[in-house]
């Protein structure tokens, strides 16, 4: 569903990303990212999510990096972590028709052999899209709901821009049992000093 030129197109980020940064900068243990939310990418995204083209659900769990396993070693306690996907809200869904998060984390679990879990939106949130770090933070505050949790989880999500909800779901999952939260992201969204350099 990806051609080998689009994907050696897409930007990585370099090697010396500091991503315990981008971790703590969001509220979590670790954080694994790959990509630099800029074209194709982005246009295969926006294809997956705005167009419904489901079938670029799997060749996007493929680009997903592996989960930052080597951090949790000591967490572990021999259980592997639970998976989480970002969850869309439920008028989101309703218009796409799906929850585009849900499916690429299943795929990504049976890759990992990870069980998974789940968290909902108990409250519609406005677009995150347009605001800054602050705003977006304001924005997720009491927005998402958690079961009782294992001590280890990772959350996945697709893009990261200011780390606002990733951090509000990780806080949600520690209130609920979670004492180590990592995540696993396919793209970061580049800010004006990144810009610079692409």
């Amino acid at each position: 569903m990806l051609c080998g030129f689009c994907r050696r197109a897409m930007p990585h980020y370099s090697a010396d990303l500091d991503t315990s940064q981008v971790a703590h900068e969001a509220g979590l243990d670790a954080i694994a990212l790959r990509y630099q939310y800029v074209s194709p990418l982005d246009t295969v995204l926006k294809r997956y999510k705005y167009q419904g083209e489901l079938m670029l659900a799997g060749p996007l769990a493929q680009l997903l990096p592996p989960p930052p396993l080597s951090v949790l070693s000591k967490h572990l306690n021999q259980r592997p972590p639970v998976l989480i996907p970002v969850p869309s809200s439920p008028a989101r869904i309703k218009k796409r028709g799906f929850d585009h998060l849900h499916l690429i984390a299943m795929r990504y679990a049976r890759r990992f052999n990870l069980e998974m879990a789940y968290a909902k939106r108990n409250l519609e949130s406005a677009s995150q899209a347009k605001l800054g770090r602050r705003d977006r933070k304001r924005n997720l505050t009491e927005v998402f709901e958690v079961d009782r949790l294992g001590k280890a989880v990772l959350l996945i999500d697709d893009v990261i821009t200011t780390g606002a909800t990733l951090s509000a779901l990780a806080e949600r999952c520690r209130e609920n049992g979670a004492n180590w939260v990592g995540a696993v992201v396919l793209a970061r969204a580049p800010g004006p000093s990144d810009l610079i350099t692409l």
